[in-house]
Protein backbone atom coordinates (compact mmCIF):
# COMPACT_ATOMS: atom_id res chain seq x y z
CA UNK A 1 0.00 0.00 0.00
CA UNK A 2 1.57 3.30 -1.06
CA UNK A 3 1.47 6.66 0.70
CA UNK A 4 -1.50 7.92 -1.33
CA UNK A 5 -3.60 4.89 -0.41
CA UNK A 6 -2.64 5.04 3.27
CA UNK A 7 -3.47 8.76 3.45
CA UNK A 8 -6.75 8.17 1.59
CA UNK A 9 -7.74 5.37 3.96
CA UNK A 10 -7.00 7.44 7.07
CA UNK A 11 -8.80 10.50 5.70
CA UNK A 12 -11.74 8.37 4.54
CA UNK A 13 -12.13 6.87 8.02
CA UNK A 14 -11.96 10.30 9.65
CA UNK A 15 -14.29 11.97 7.15
CA UNK A 16 -16.65 8.99 7.17
CA UNK A 17 -16.99 9.21 10.94
CA UNK A 18 -17.63 12.94 10.94
CA UNK A 19 -20.08 12.58 8.03
CA UNK A 20 -21.98 9.80 9.81
CA UNK A 21 -22.37 11.94 12.92
CA UNK A 22 -23.57 14.91 10.82
CA UNK A 23 -26.02 12.75 8.86
CA UNK A 24 -27.48 11.30 12.05
CA UNK A 25 -27.70 14.74 13.63
CA UNK A 26 -29.08 16.91 10.79
CA UNK A 27 -29.58 14.66 7.74
CA UNK A 28 -28.23 15.01 4.17
CA UNK A 29 -30.23 18.16 3.35
CA UNK A 30 -29.47 19.63 6.79
CA UNK A 31 -25.75 19.65 6.01
CA UNK A 32 -26.37 21.97 3.05
CA UNK A 33 -28.89 24.10 4.94
CA UNK A 34 -26.27 24.86 7.57
CA UNK A 35 -23.83 25.94 4.84
CA UNK A 36 -26.15 28.49 3.21
CA UNK A 37 -27.40 30.14 6.40
CA UNK A 38 -24.43 32.50 6.78
CA UNK A 39 -21.65 34.11 4.81
CA UNK A 40 -19.18 31.92 6.70
CA UNK A 41 -21.07 28.85 5.53
CA UNK A 42 -20.99 30.11 1.93
CA UNK A 43 -17.24 30.68 2.23
CA UNK A 44 -16.72 27.07 3.37
CA UNK A 45 -18.97 25.81 0.57
CA UNK A 46 -17.16 27.79 -2.15
CA UNK A 47 -13.76 26.77 -0.75
CA UNK A 48 -14.77 23.09 -0.78
CA UNK A 49 -16.16 23.42 -4.31
CA UNK A 50 -12.92 25.02 -5.56
CA UNK A 51 -10.81 22.28 -3.97
CA UNK A 52 -13.02 19.52 -5.39
CA UNK A 53 -12.88 21.03 -8.88
CA UNK A 54 -9.08 20.86 -8.75
CA UNK A 55 -9.21 17.30 -7.40
CA UNK A 56 -11.61 16.29 -10.18
CA UNK A 57 -9.24 17.67 -12.82
CA UNK A 58 -6.41 15.52 -11.46
CA UNK A 59 -8.73 12.55 -11.12
CA UNK A 60 -9.96 12.97 -14.71
CA UNK A 61 -6.40 12.99 -16.06
CA UNK A 62 -5.48 9.96 -13.97
CA UNK A 63 -8.60 8.09 -15.06
CA UNK A 64 -7.89 8.87 -18.73
CA UNK A 65 -4.33 7.54 -18.44
CA UNK A 66 -5.66 4.35 -16.86
CA UNK A 67 -8.63 4.10 -19.23
CA UNK A 68 -11.06 4.24 -16.31
CA UNK A 69 -14.52 5.72 -16.86
CA UNK A 70 -14.51 9.15 -15.23
CA UNK A 71 -18.17 10.21 -15.14
CA UNK A 72 -19.25 7.87 -12.29
CA UNK A 73 -16.54 9.44 -10.12
CA UNK A 74 -17.71 12.92 -11.13
CA UNK A 75 -21.31 12.10 -10.13
CA UNK A 76 -20.18 10.45 -6.90
CA UNK A 77 -18.13 13.54 -6.02
CA UNK A 78 -21.11 15.81 -6.64
CA UNK A 79 -23.20 13.66 -4.29
CA UNK A 80 -20.62 12.63 -1.67
CA UNK A 81 -18.00 15.36 -1.78
CA UNK A 82 -14.45 14.37 -0.85
CA UNK A 83 -15.49 10.80 -0.04
CA UNK A 84 -15.58 9.85 -3.75
CA UNK A 85 -12.04 11.00 -4.67
CA UNK A 86 -10.71 9.34 -1.52
CA UNK A 87 -12.39 6.09 -2.58
CA UNK A 88 -10.95 6.47 -6.08
CA UNK A 89 -7.40 6.72 -4.74
CA UNK A 90 -7.99 3.88 -2.29
CA UNK A 91 -9.31 1.61 -5.07
CA UNK A 92 -7.14 2.64 -8.03
CA UNK A 93 -4.14 4.28 -6.42
CA UNK A 94 -2.69 7.46 -7.91
CA UNK A 95 -0.02 7.80 -10.55
CA UNK A 96 1.49 11.29 -10.92
CA UNK A 97 1.62 12.63 -14.49
CA UNK A 98 4.77 11.48 -16.28
CA UNK A 99 5.17 8.42 -14.08
CA UNK A 100 4.77 4.99 -15.60
CA UNK A 101 1.17 3.85 -15.29
CA UNK A 102 0.53 0.46 -13.77
CA UNK A 103 -2.79 -1.16 -13.07
CA UNK A 104 -3.22 -1.54 -9.31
Amino acid sequence: MNTYRIASLLLLLLLGGVTLVALLEVGYIGIFQLLVESSAGWQVFVDLAAALILVLLFLRDDAQRRRITFWPWLLATLMLGSIAPLLYVLIHGYTPAGAETTVN
